[in-house]
């Protein structure tokens, strides 16, 4: 027989006496998966990388390492040894110091190589084995094989049995209870078992107004979406509603199997814009984007070629924030103005058109500031210059000659164009506004002047104050 295989199995086979135990050396190997050395270094005092070895055994809790480099750990039935590199033998004593063995690397074929981690594993001459059980969470109650099993701050625990078929069960209040079977076995030290129990959970409905309000669970935002097939844990739990320009509740719910209805309506809240409790802020001076429904009654001074009355406008106009109380209004108006009936379009010597009305088509572009006042800052002065653009299709009466008795109607027509300044100021009480309106053309169209009233629309992103 091969010496080496021989000193293999008599090592194997070897026992000490160790605490009234009768432990053998099991199995002896490196671990090539394991990088706790790597991550977890240690060195001699020359500055040289350590190994590791994880020494498995079970039911001893006091030996003793003399060859280890700095302090020795143990935790559920394991001890780190740190040893130098090229470490040839692991010796362990009891708790007295007395020798009691020890382990010849080389005759398992091993070479000890720093920040590399190899295991020794015992066994006990009565096969005992460690269940080892990790528990969520850790104020759970463990029984094992009817007794009760005391649980660290982590939730582990270690119970030393022999070989055998075991039953465990894991409660714990406002958790769905967990039981199962252990089996320790000849091959493996340790089983563990990883148990984490389930919340015992309920239906919760939750209404607020306004519908647009965040509810927020234990500091956990739930929008509308999120709360409608709601489950939340047996208990107590905190809660809070926050909406933009209402005031902020909070309660404590307990959570239970016959839990009614909540229902919360936040009150408004006149000098604050709530949002979550950490970004709570004072309202500031700014300007919310608005849709504007017009009507227009303008008139306009005469003069050398065409001059407008009185006349009527219908339109759209959006007014929309740009930074603060800087705004911006586009929009577009669509109206019809009775002409002066001495109006006279000279088309050529021999042929004059008189006009008798025009329909006309706008659009202005126009850059100022709005300043909100009153209660909630509903209301709105507006100042706004710009430009606008126009395109008049005006119908006019063909005339033979100068004679007007010749007139006939042939609804000629004849396109005008005209484009200037405009400058406008408006007051906005929250529903409706009201504007003056001053135009100076830049294309010898003279100037206009108007009133216009205004219906606020709330359209996609629009709001009223």
């Amino acid at each position: 027989m091969n010496l080496k295989v021989l000193l293999i199995s008599l090592l194997s086979i070897w026992q000490v006496n160790a605490f009234g135990q009768n432990i053998s050396v099991k199995t002896v190997k490196m671990l090539p998966s394991d990088v706790r050395a790597r991550t977890n270094p240690r060195t001699t005092k020359d500055g040289k990388d350590c190994s590791m070895v994880r020494v498995c055994v079970v039911g001893v809790k006091d030996l003793r390492f003399p060859d280890a480099v700095d302090n020795v750990s143990y935790s559920l039935n394991e001890y780190v040894v740190y040893v130098p590199e090229g470490q040839k033998v692991l010796r362990y004593n009891d708790a007295s110091g007395s020798i009691q063995g020890s382990v010849n690397f080389e005759d398992w074929g091993l070479d000890i190589e720093s920040k590399k981690v190899y295991s020794v594993t015992f066994d006990s001459e009565n096969h005992l084995r460690s269940a080892v059980f990790v528990v969520q969470p850790a104020s759970a109650q463990l029984i094992f094989n009817g007794e009760n099993v005391p649980l660290d701050d982590e939730g582990m625990a270690s119970v030393d049995m022999p070989i055998g078929s075991y039953s465990y069960s894991v409660t714990n209040n406002g958790y769905e209870p967990q039981t199962g079977n252990v089996e320790l076995t000849e091959d493996e030290i340790s089983t563990v078992t990883n148990v984490s129990l389930q919340e015992h959970t309920y239906p919760v409905a939750i209404n607020v107004f306004p519908d647009t309000a965040t509810v927020f669970i234990d500091n956990v935002p739930y929008k509308a979406e999120d709360r409608k097939d709601l489950q939340l844990s047996e208990g107590k739990h905190n809660l809070r509603v926050t909406a933009t320009n209402y005031i902020e509740e909070s309660r404590v719910i307990d959570v239970k199997s016959n839990l009614n209805p909540i229902h919360i309506a936040l009150k408004e809240n006149k000098t604050e814009v709530v949002k979550h409790k950490d970004e709570r802020t004072r309202t500031k001076t700014s300007v919310r984007p608005a849709t504007y429904f017009s009507l227009a009654g303008e008139m306009y001074d005469k003069n050398k070629y065409y001059g407008f009355d009185y006349g009527g406008k219908i339109g759209l106009n959006f007014l929309k924030p740009l930074a603060g109380i800087i705004t911006l209004k586009l929009g577009y108006e669509f109206g019809f103005m009775h002409l002066n009936d001495d109006l006279k379009f000279e088309l050529n010597e021999n042929l004059n058109d008189s006009a008798t009305g025009a329909w006309l088509n706008e659009v202005p572009i126009q850059l100022g500031f709005s300043l909100p006042f009153g209660s909630y800052n509903r209301h709105l002065f507006t100042v706004l210059g710009g430009g606008y653009y126009r395109w008049a299709w005006v119908r006019t009466n063909e005339v033979i000659g100068y004679d007007s008795e010749k007139k006939e109607d042939k609804f000629a027509h004849n396109d005008v164009h005209d484009y200037g300044l405009r400058f406008t100021a408006m007051v906005d009480f929250r529903w409706f506004g009201i504007a003056g309106e001053y135009s100076r053309s830049l294309n010898g169209r003279g100037n206009y002047f108007g009133i216009k009233l205004a219906y606020k629309m709330n359209w996609g992103s629009t709001s009223k104050y």
